[in-house]
């Protein structure tokens, strides 16, 4: 792909090599950071938002069973919550194994490929799973900005 280049004497060989190392260092520094900085956010922030909604509406279930009307809804709202709390908990589990795992790799190229092929999918999910919560989520238990907020920056 880069033959051109060396052909028409714009870069040797060697400078070619150079500039993909540094590109490939980049990537896996800069793939690295974005998953550890998601992994921490999920855990510090995210996880402790959802837990504080579950609560709150666990909370609303058990007061609407104690005056014995206890609406289907109300039912999947809180059946909905769990369940999406637990799927951003397995994604923060899976994105830091697979960290790990690259984190072994010690071929540069190798780890690259991983990245892209492994962990880019698993943050995509994780955001996704991230998003459900945050529309399941009150205002006052989500600490980050909304989209909508951001949106509408005062």
């Amino acid at each position: 792909r880069m033959e051109f280049l060396r052909d028409m004497k714009v870069f040797t060989q060697r400078e070619i090599d150079s500039r993909f190392n540094v590109a490939l260092e980049r990537y896996i520094k800069t793939v690295t950071l974005e998953a550890e900085t998601l992994v921490e956010m999920i855990r510090t922030m995210v996880i402790p938002a959802g837990e504080q909604q579950l609560a709150l509406t666990a909370g609303a279930m058990g007061a609407a069973k104690s005056v014995g009307a206890a609406p289907k809804s109300l039912e999947s709202r809180l059946s909905e919550i769990s369940k999406v709390l637990g799927e951003v908990v397995g994604h923060a589990d899976t994105l830091q194994a697979l960290l790990s795992k690259a984190d072994h790799v010690h071929d540069e190229l190798k780890r690259a490929r991983q990245l892209a092929d492994d962990v880019r999918p698993a943050m995509s999910a994780a955001r996704e799973a991230v998003d459900r919560l945050e529309h399941l989520s009150n205002d006052s238990a989500w600490s980050l900005p909304k989209y909508r907020e951001m949106l509408f920056i005062k």
